[in-house]
């Protein structure tokens, strides 16, 4: 295989405390285009930040628009970016540090198609502050569709004691309509979105029967499973998971802005499973892990995910689940940290970390209940990653998959067989580029599968940053 530059994009990309913020819109019918938002050439102080959207033609790697407004009044930390078929709106959301009283925002902005008399391209038509101390994010879910951007959204407790909110919101795009309310207080969530509902993944405190004959407080961690409509209006279902660790002598979750989750040992993350044989309804795979590193000195604090992983002591599940809760498989592999879950057909694919080193596996979840294939890694291998076909791309039974590695001075980028894990090509090697990290360590459970990377019209488009800091855009066949 070949990996061809698509477009070297503008700026030196921020990597501020190693995270960069941006948001991808990857293309998905054949005119379609790849959008990105991305914060370049921050100057700390005074705060300058320079915030790009690019539209760049996925065949030629032509710039379709280029809109740049340099950003005066806060720090973002996280951004998303959505796409209003109706309107033809893109629509970003982020959660920044807004330096005139130093609290974390979360903003959603429309994109103009001209800038205004400040040189901004974007109007602000939502804008939560947060209340008394507590501050806001990360973004679980970003979407727009009929003219309506519907997201979640956390509000750190007042308290580290006391557990966040999770807020729903639904803002019309002609600004004339908004609604915010308390959906679940949560530590953290992830979410997987399909067209007939919403699977929510919660992290909680939970209370034993031994803590609540004491009349004592929460003593261990736990997952809560919960379905909703797409607008997150009814909860159809929600399912305690019986898999805990304990929550040590001090609450180490709750730490607002800037706890990435890596140390802790939490991850969980979501995909639309196969159909099962019968049954047209929806389902889901779902992939969770907690280690224990609360006993640690420290209560495991300062520890990577590399170290935590070398913890013997965790818990972990591996679901196939139908539409109505009902857990239609179970794996008895245990699974490791930074999970990622992708699907070919009825075959899932995942990455993990265990013991130090990434490993790649698969599973069938509607015949088997363990893995059939596992491979270890390269031990030089930082950081590994999954990807197939969207639903849409797909053309009858897929069969492979793309494997995305990151080593020291390079990215390496192979195509397997989804039944066997073996290459099917020639490895493609992108050499002084590395991946971007992922953004969203401020509190979502999924933050370690981030990855900005699409298979389109069965080509890899991938992007990377180079060794003199600028985003990159390649193409993988």
């Amino acid at each position: 295989m070949k990996a061809r530059l698509l477009y070297q994009f503008p700026g030196t990309i921020s990597e501020k405390d190693g995270v960069s913020p941006r948001a991808w819109y990857w293309p998905h019918g054949k005119d379609d285009c790849c959008a990105v938002v991305y914060v370049s050439d921050v100057v700390a102080y005074p705060s300058v930040e320079t915030l790009s959207l690019v539209l760049v033609d996925p065949h030629t790697g032509n710039v379709v628009k280029h809109l740049q407004s340099t950003y005066h009044f806060g720090h973002i930390e996280e951004l998303h970016l959505a796409f209003d078929s109706v309107t033809q709106n893109w629509v970003l959301g982020d959660v920044e540090l807004q330096t005139d009283y130093f609290n974390y925002h979360a903003v959603l902005r429309v994109v103009r198609d001209e800038p205004d008399e400040q040189g901004l391209f974007f109007e602000s038509f939502f804008d939560e502050a947060p209340n008394d101390d507590a501050t806001n994010g990360p973004l679980f879910d970003f979407s727009t569709q009929d003219k309506l951007c519907t997201f979640l959204l956390q509000k750190s407790a007042p308290s580290d004691w006391d557990t966040p909110q999770i807020l729903r919101g639904s803002v019309t795009l002609d600004f004339k309509q908004r609604e915010l309310i308390s959906l679940l207080y949560a530590e953290s969530a992830t979410t997987c979105r399909q067209e007939r509902g919403v699977l929510v993944i919660a992290l909680k405190p939970q209370r034993s029967q031994w803590a609540a004959q004491r009349q004592q407080a929460s003593d261990s961690w736990g997952f809560v499973l919960s379905m909703y409509d797409p607008l997150y209006q009814e909860k159809q279902w929600s399912e305690t998971l019986p898999l805990s660790v304990p929550a040590g002598s001090t609450t180490i979750l709750n730490q607002g802005i800037g706890n990435d989750f890596e140390w802790l040992g939490v991850n969980a993350a979501a995909i639309i499973g196969p159909p099962f044989p019968g049954n047209p309804n929806p389902t889901w795979c779902a992939g969770m892990t907690m280690m224990d590193v609360f006993g640690l000195e420290r209560g495991g604090m300062g520890h990577t995910s590399v170290q935590a992983s070398l913890i013997p002591r965790s818990v972990s599940a591996l679901l196939y689940l139908d539409a109505a809760g009902n857990i239609l498989q179970t794996c008895l592999n245990p699974l490791g940290l930074r999970v990622q879950l992708a699907r070919a057909d009825e075959m899932l694919v995942g990455v993990d970390l265990s013991a130090g080193r990434w490993r790649l596996w698969n599973w069938a979840p509607i015949q088997e209940t363990t893995w059939r294939v596992v491979l270890s890694l390269d031990p030089l291998v930082t950081r590994a990653h999954v990807i197939t076909a969207g639903e849409q791309e797909q053309d009858g039974l897929q069969q492979t998959f793309w494997l995305i590695e990151e080593l020291e001075q390079m990215l390496r980028i192979s195509k397997r067989d989804v039944f066997t894990l073996k290459e099917v090509d020639t490895p493609a090697l992108i050499r002084h580029v590395h991946l971007v990290e992922p953004q969203l360590g401020a509190g979502s459970l999924d933050w370690p599968t981030e990855i900005d990377a699409c298979v389109y019209q069965g080509k890899l488009l991938i992007s990377g940053v180079d060794e003199n800091q600028h985003l990159v855009l390649y193409q993988v066949e």
